[in-house]
């Protein structure tokens, strides 16, 4: 877990918390090399959101830092 999500985990319930994790769960960003990985994974929270946003993230399996658009699966 990010510092950003150990934060977040402190300030709201254990049941919220759940659900922002699953929900976060469930927003991915896909890699040139062709991994797909969550924005959970990335350290990352989305919750209650809408649209697709433009991001930087960095590939779990390359490793490679580029701007990448989200996408709920």
């Amino acid at each position: 877990m990010s510092l950003y999500q150990k934060m977040i985990k402190l300030f709201v319930s254990s049941k919220t918390f759940s659900k922002i994790k699953s929900e976060s769960s469930e927003w991915y960003f896909k890699c040139d090399c062709g991994n797909e990985f969550s924005i959970w994974d990335t350290g990352g929270i989305r919750y209650k959101a809408k649209g697709n946003p433009i991001k930087a993230a960095r590939c779990t399996k390359c490793n490679k830092v580029a701007v990448r658009k989200s996408y709920k699966r």
